[in-house]
């Protein structure tokens, strides 16, 4: 599953893509190493963790975005973005 537009994909951030990372060097936070250990954990929260932001021109990682974990109790649910600065 992914979501593109004319200029972006978004992808949900797996250890598959984790080559990927390392060879760009994309470091935005902690959130991705922490939803990869979260999904190891419980591989439910596929979804509901880190998708990646990667531009369309050149497959370039501009940041990621998502969920902070499943729906609460009342059906929220936090999200949260981050873009690398030059991007």
């Amino acid at each position: 599953m992914h979501i593109e537009t004319a200029r972006l994909r978004l992808i949900p951030c797996t250890q598959e893509q984790l080559p990927v990372i390392t060879r760009q060097n994309y470091q935005n936070g902690p959130e991705i190493t922490n939803h990869l250990k979260a999904l190891e954990q419980d591989p439910s929260l596929l979804f509901w963790g880190s998708w990646l932001i990667i531009r369309q021109a050149d497959d370039v990682i501009i940041g990621d975005a998502g969920f902070k974990g499943k729906p609460d109790r009342d059906g929220e649910v936090e999200i949260g973005y981050g873009l690398l600065e030059h991007y």
